[in-house]
């Protein structure tokens, strides 16, 4: 039987644990793109619904990624015809356990697409990334037509993500350091 003393050592242990974790830092690799196939889908957003957090980060704030790894689907999406690579991305990022990592705002060199990727701890490691580009369409009242990719997606160290949308896309690969 499980005295009350070692029950509790055993329950501070595990707390004190989660308390003394160290951060943890990640390689983040993103390509955003355009992709133009025939689609019957109809997009009507002509106002950012971006749900933007109060506290933000540039990529040019966060330390260089050294050892890039989508380099072959960057250079794949940058010879077809009917993709347009509009950022391609990567860096260094602290996430401490179980929390919210500071999100980092995403812009192509252009202005045109605005957003951010964050990185979350929670039980599983996810990623959240809200995107917005212009169409280069106008609904009937002459307002610009915005394409939105909205994904908050679990993870696994490693693999490659494919973030869909029919008219703009993402590759996200979240490597642990």
């Amino acid at each position: 039987m499980i005295t009350r003393a070692l029950l509790f050592s055993l329950v501070m242990g595990l707390f004190s644990g989660l308390v003394w974790a160290e951060d943890r830092a990640y390689q983040v690799e993103l390509i955003v793109f355009t992709q133009d196939f025939p689609n019957t889908e109809l997009f009507d957003q002509t106002e950012s619904k971006i749900n933007w957090p109060g506290r933000m980060t540039e990529i040019s704030d966060q330390q260089r990624a050294t050892n890039t790894t989508l380099d072959e689907p960057l250079s794949l999406l940058s010879k077809s015809p009917n993709y347009r690579v509009i950022k391609y991305a990567f860096w260094v990022q602290s996430l401490a356990a179980v929390s919210a990592g500071v999100p980092v705002r995403i812009r192509s060199t252009d202005g045109q697409l605005h957003g951010y990727l964050q990185l979350l701890q929670e039980q599983t490691l996810r990623v959240n990334v809200e995107l917005e580009y212009p169409s280069g369409l106008s609904d009937n009242l002459g307002n610009m037509i915005l394409y939105r990719l909205n994904e908050n997606r679990p993870v696994k160290l490693g693999d490659i993500y494919y973030l869909d949308h029919p008219r703009i896309g993402a590759i996200v690969k979240v490597t642990g350091l």
